[in-house]
């Protein structure tokens, strides 16, 4: 398992590969997707934290 920071990292990764390599709806859609799991990781890293 990875910790969050080299989950952010490579997610910052992920989109600016996205940003070169995509073009129009696909690349909104790729961001969305990118969002929403970074999004989930960050959940998931401070519910583990709480309980």
């Amino acid at each position: 398992m990875i910790g969050i920071k080299t989950a952010i990292f490579l997610f910052a990764v992920l989109t600016a590969v996205s940003f070169l390599l995509l073009k129009g709806p696909a690349r909104y859609l790729c961001l969305i997707v990118i969002a929403g799991l970074a999004a989930k990781s960050v959940i998931h890293y401070y519910r583990g934290r709480i309980g």
